[in-house]
């Protein structure tokens, strides 16, 4: 009789690179559990699997070439399914010469908590209709879901709203983690979300990519429990070069 083996599965991770939604394939790659080296397997574009580690509570530190070292706190009792899986956002550096296509927005500030964007050019899609009931949404035409959150943007108050996809059908029919908590009005735009860094010490930084259009990006940032708004458009690109909130 042959050795037997047996493998549990404790966590997917998924890097993507949050300027473009893109997953992250660079092979350079090392994780940190509380500070310990944690052994990984890479399953395909972006994706790692830890095997045997221990379901355990942690902070798990990404170290990748070409990005900014980040570590997020790991919940087991918040990671749904029976393969417990995140999300992790990476930034990515500048290039140490030559052209930048990046726009940052950096400072410090003391209680801020986080800081993240919507591109208001460059929608996913528009939302059709809801039915808080079954959380549901439909949409009109749209372009592939393959994040995990998303947000509906209220054109009317400059503001936007996450939400998280279970599932998704034909592209027109998003299965949602949980109940939106504002109205959802037919034709309103859905974008995926650029994640920002905010540190204890109050320093922040957001990463923007330029694109065709310029700069047209609506921000949200949370301090000391407050969420505040403020639409960046092309009148005030020019002051954007390590600009600040």
């Amino acid at each position: 009789m042959g050795d037997s083996f047996c493998y549990q599965l404790d966590l997917v991770i998924r890097l993507v690179d949050t300027t473009v939604g893109w997953p992250v394939t660079e092979q350079q790659v090392l994780f940190k559990k509380n500070g310990q080296k944690l052994a990984f397997y890479t399953r395909g574009a972006g994706v790692h699997v830890c095997l045997n580690s221990g379901r355990e509570d942690m902070k798990l530190t990404v170290i990748v070439r070409g990005y900014l070292e980040t570590t997020v706190d790991i919940r087991y009792k918040k990671l749904a399914g029976r393969y417990p899986e995140v999300y992790v956002d990476l930034i990515p550096e500048r290039p140490k010469y030559g052209y930048s296509d990046f726009v940052d927005i950096i400072g410090s500030m003391p209680g801020i908590t986080s800081v993240e964007a919507v591109c208001l050019t460059d929608p996913l899609a528009e939302a059709a209709a809801y039915s808080a009931r079954k959380q549901q949404m439909k949409l009109f035409a749209a372009r592939a879901f393959d994040e995990e959150a998303y947000a509906l943007i209220h054109a009317e108050t400059a503001s936007f709203e996450e939400f998280h996809v279970v599932s998704v059908r034909n592209r027109l029919f998003l299965q949602l983690a949980q109940p939106m908590e504002t109205e959802v009005k037919p034709g309103e735009k859905i974008s995926r979300i650029v994640r920002g860094k905010a540190e204890k010490d109050g320093n922040y930084l957001l990463r923007l990519r330029k694109d065709g259009q310029g700069i047209q990006h609506l921000i949200r940032y949370v301090v000391n429990g407050k969420t505040t708004f403020r639409k960046i458009g092309a009148e005030s690109a020019g002051d954007l070069e390590n600009g600040r909130l």
